[in-house]
């Protein structure tokens, strides 16, 4: 009887996720104006197994953009000096790894042939990770590597500032030491293969999904492997043509307001979900304001998390945080990339700024909440990010709906619970509201893993 119910009320239609949602909510008036028998029929229906009946007839085709022209790729081969240069140059966030000769033609199941997805910001980490520990090899060997604000004195160019390098005694020849630079002269670092370093810094396997699969599968996806990202294949030419990302999934998630069954969920406060208790305060990533800003990337790297929370010194007040993203700040400004080791965190999140693109942004994203999703967002295109000091936060009186909405407008993955006075509490990342989203609802978490993997 239930099922039969759920039927009637979720249609079996190829409409997209907002027909569908409308379509819904009259099935639902319906059956409601039917008397006792109709609220019956209602009070009987799960709202665990009608949001998954839900969200597993929405189908990705239905997504406006999904079939995007192409991504931009990298290569196994590559070093990774070539793919930082060109991810860099292409503006993009990341990409897939292509693991096949060049000019040779793919054969067999797409997914023999990637090595997974790699994050640009990661392998910028990467790279400032090993340069700790082959600049002093480097000097030991006689390359004196020139750093920090002794370079300030010298001449620049436009693209780096001017200091001398040590060849070997008694000979020396002038070098521009910006990141570029110092990448190309450790030439084991900037000449390592991308196949051979990936898992070093990949966002996540490579597990494609298809214009055919249903939002309930991506949600599953995202939430049982941790991607940030899946590639969407076009059936047609094997190709990647876009992505599902989890900023995407977010905005999914937010134009089912309205749904009975989402907003049963959304409409609770965070304080429902108990975020803060599997977080003890003690095992809390942070970084102090006065610590060097190389110790907030290397938190970055060492916890293997996208941002980090920064706090002030006196109070234990968060103040901002520092993201993967902004690694690439170091790209730019040479003048940050020697002083990484001297400037302090408060000092690099000073520099950035609210910019007028961002507000911009800001603006058409909010006007934009409950829409369709823009076929921008299913790119790994890079995009203007809130200044660092104006990190998302969520008290435990927000709901989740809340907390989903500020994540979409600032294009982030995390947001961190505080409390009154600004201290840290928590934070609840994009995969921990996807949970909430993906059946079976309301079930205790040790017994998630058994249905992900049979329902995957």
């Amino acid at each position: 009887m239930h099922s039969k119910v759920l039927r009637k009320l979720v249609s079996e239609t190829d409409r997209g996720l907002l027909q569908k949602k409308d379509a819904v909510s009259q099935n639902v008036e319906h059956l409601s104006k039917e008397g006792e028998h109709g609220s019956a029929q209602l009070r009987a229906v799960r709202p665990t197994e009608a949001l998954k009946a839900f969200f597993d007839r929405i189908p990705l085709q239905t997504i406006p953009g999904i079939k995007n022209t192409g991504v931009t790729e990298v290569h196994a081969g590559q070093t990774i000096e070539e793919a930082i240069r060109l991810l860099y140059k292409e503006d993009v966030l990341g990409a897939p790894v292509l693991d096949v000769p060049l000019g040779s033609e793919m054969a067999g199941p797409l997914t023999d042939h990637y090595v997974g997805l790699v994050d640009l910001g990661s392998m910028i980490l990467w790279a400032l990770e090993e340069f700790e520990v082959k600049e002093p090899q480097a000097q030991v060997r006689g390359l004196q590597v020139a750093e920090d604000s002794e370079l300030s004195k010298g001449p620049s160019n436009g693209r780096g500032v001017e200091g001398s390098v040590k060849v070997a005694e008694g000979v020396s020849k002038k070098v521009n030491d910006d990141f570029w630079s110092l990448l190309s002269r450790l030439d084991d670092i900037g000449s390592s293969k991308v196949g051979a370093l990936a898992r070093s810094f990949r966002w996540g396997p490579f597990l494609p999904i298809y214009p055919e699969d249903s939002l309930l599968h991506i949600l599953l996806l995202l939430s049982k492997h941790s991607l940030k990202a899946a590639p969407v294949v076009d059936p047609d030419d094997n190709k990647v043509k876009g992505f599902i990302t989890q900023d995407a999934a977010m905005q999914l998630l937010l134009q089912c307001s309205g749904v009975p069954w989402f907003d049963s969920t959304a409409q609770k406060q965070l304080c429902q979900f108990m975020f803060e208790a599997d977080q003890p305060p003690g095992h809390l990533v942070y970084v102090y304001e006065d610590k060097p800003l190389l110790d907030a990337f290397h938190c970055l790297w060492k916890y293997r998390v996208t941002a980090v929370p920064i706090l002030e010194r006196e109070t234990d007040r968060l103040i901002g945080c520092v993201r993967t993203s902004d690694a690439r700040i170091l790209l730019q400004d040479e003048r940050l990339f020697r002083g990484r080791r001297k400037i302090t965190v408060k000092e690099f999140m000073g520099a950035d700024k609210v910019s007028p693109a961002y507000q911009r942004q800001k603006s058409v994203v909010e006007e934009r909440i409950g829409a369709a999703v823009s076929a921008a967002v299913l790119s790994l295109g890079s995009f203007t990010r809130p200044p660092m000091q104006d990190p998302v936060t969520s008290i435990s009186t927000d709901t989740l709906e809340d907390t989903i909405k500020k994540l979409v407008v600032a294009r982030s993955d995390r947001s961190f619970m505080v409390d009154d006075k600004r201290q840290l509490m928590g934070v609840i990342t994009t995969r921990d509201i996807i949970i909430q989203f993906s059946p079976p609802l309301g079930e205790e978490p040790d017994r998630w893993g058994d249905l992900f993997d049979n329902a995957l």
